[in-house]
């Protein structure tokens, strides 16, 4: 288990620093994995997953309760790249990146995942 969590967390952080700079991010992005108990819902329910952004002044931190993909981490990093950004913007942008390094046939299906997230 131990071994499996490190190399996550590795390639997490390859995924960070390779992204961090082709997006020109300039403050210092950090990672922090924090408990499913942590996180609620609107109304008030515990246990929920949670990947999200928060920026402060002169660095941001991505906060999750599961194993980060690099979708994740790049969808992330728009937030801090572009704060002024609406969430549709950042999943369409996410897409379009994402999508230029997989093959045509499987953009269709995951552009359509990534919309359904705005549902």
């Amino acid at each position: 288990m131990q071994k499996t969590r490190n190399r996550n967390e590795e390639r997490a952080e390859h995924w960070l620093r390779l992204w961090s700079e082709r997006l020109d991010i300039r403050c210092p992005v950090r990672m922090e994995r924090t408990s499913i108990w942590q996180v609620a819902t609107t109304d008030g329910r515990r246990g929920c997953s949670l990947v999200g952004v928060v920026l402060h002044e002169e660095e941001a931190c991505i906060y999750h309760t599961r194993r980060l993909t690099e979708e994740d981490i790049v969808h992330e990093l728009l937030h801090v790249a572009h704060p002024a950004w609406s969430e549709a913007e950042v999943v369409f942008h996410t897409a379009r990146i994402l999508s230029a390094r997989r093959p045509l046939r499987r953009q269709a299906a995951h552009a359509a995942v990534l919309m359904r997230r705005l549902i």
